[in-house]
């Protein structure tokens, strides 16, 4: 068996280096070659998105969960609604009188001339006020301390992924280094950790918001009225389907933008390490000529990532339209029946409304959450990696 297992290396060593005859490592054997590519290569694996929680603590948990709480809490106040009932709601857009009404009401409330209806009338509408000022001041709140809880766990979860790659580098034998440049090392731990950062921070919690938004609004619908809101719901596959699929490109593209990036700032900071022996023998050209290939290469993974963000974004806003137009038809067709009132079905499809235009804040988010991906899958590499010579190792 450990010959079999020795002859595949062989084997796959030699295939590998068939494509590099010309290089450095063309004089050695295969042994020799084989011993080499283990030392200095990482093992390459996708890293998912939740993959980047893997340092966050009990106290980054609860907060995390308290700014979902929050989230829901602020939705659920925002979009509270009593049922219809002989007097309306606590919410203005039932009340039988306006704002402009509210002068000629007191008007005759002084002459004494003010009837029973009309008094109870402009109290529910005072209180109704009141209630909506209520709901705006736990709304602020809620939103503060949802936003607050993930910013904070996001910079203590990419503190501690920084300190882990800086240590995991330290440790690694000087072969890893063959093929590492001195570029590469900043760039990961500042613009990768940040891109990090920002998709398991605020795009997190924006991310959160909307889906509870999403989850709350098609609840009241389906209160209010479960028919109109079953014959909406039929959107939602379609929009699963279209999310999922297009996240996989997203991801996909921004990985290998990154890795561009990321080998166009390794070459321009070794050569800016040595600018004095590019200047003595004139690469100046072939230098700029090869850093403008990495970056002609990241723009056109970036152009496609774009294409794929925008055909999803086409898709998504055609479905919600396309959602809001069977709204108003089946909504219509119900009311002449006599199924439901006019005030149901603006209540169905204002939640529906809610529901969809938070999924279309989704939407620009999955890129970040992507990009993050792909920027931990370099970082998690180097730490995951076991370096055949550890300097740190407690045993020798």
């Amino acid at each position: 068996m450990g010959t079999g297992q020795k002859c595949t290396t062989m084997e796959s060593s030699t295939t590998e280096f068939e494509i590099i005859q010309d290089g450095p490592l063309a004089q050695l054997s295969l042994e020799e070659r084989a011993i080499v590519l283990r030392q200095s290569n990482t093992q390459v694996g996708d890293v998912g998105y939740f993959a980047l929680y893997r340092y966050a603590t009990i106290l980054d948990y609860a907060l995390m969960f308290l700014g979902v709480v929050a989230a829901c809490i602020g939705l659920k106040t925002k979009q509270v609604d009593e049922p219809e009932a002989n007097v309306y709601s606590c919410s203005p857009i039932h009340s039988p009188i306006t704002f402009d009404q509210m002068g000629p009401v007191m008007l005759m409330n002084s002459k004494g001339k003010l009837t029973k209806t009309l008094y109870t009338s402009s109290i529910l509408y005072c209180i109704a006020l009141t209630c909506t000022e209520i709901k705006a001041i736990v709304v602020f709140i809620s939103t503060f301390i949802c936003t607050f809880s993930w910013m904070f766990t996001g910079e203590r979860i990419t503190k501690q992924i920084r300190e882990q790659y800086l240590r995991a580098i330290m440790r690694q034998n000087i072969a890893y280094f063959d093929k590492l440049g001195a570029g590469e090392v900043t760039t990961r731990i500042t613009n990768d950790t940040a891109l990090i950062q920002e998709g398991i921070s605020e795009k997190a919690a924006v991310c959160c918001t909307a889906i509870a938004t999403f989850f709350s609004a098609f609840i009241i619908a389906f209160i209010k009225n479960w028919k109109l809101a079953l014959v909406l719901s039929s959107t939602i596959p379609f929009l699963c389907v279209t999310l999922g699929t297009v996240s996989t490109y997203l991801r996909k593209f921004a990985n290998a933008a990154l890795d561009h990036y990321s080998s166009g700032g390794a070459l321009a900071e070794e050569v800016f390490s040595s600018i004095r022996t590019a200047q003595a023998f004139g690469t100046q050209e072939m230098i700029s000529a090869m850093y403008y290939g990495h970056l002609r290469l990241a723009y056109k993974e970036g152009k496609k990532k774009s294409i794929a963000l925008g055909l999803m974004g086409a898709i998504i806003w055609f479905v919600l339209y396309s959602a809001y137009a069977l709204a108003f038809w089946e909504g219509a067709r119900m009311v002449i029946q006599g199924e439901l009132t006019a005030g149901i079905v603006v209540n169905v499809f204002f939640a529906v409304v809610m529901g969809s235009m938070s999924m279309s804040q989704i939407a620009p988010n999955i890129t970040s959450f992507t990009t993050a991906a792909g920027a931990g899958k370099k970082i998690f590499e180097t730490i995951d990696r076991k370096t055949t010579i550890d300097s740190m190792a407690d045993e020798g």
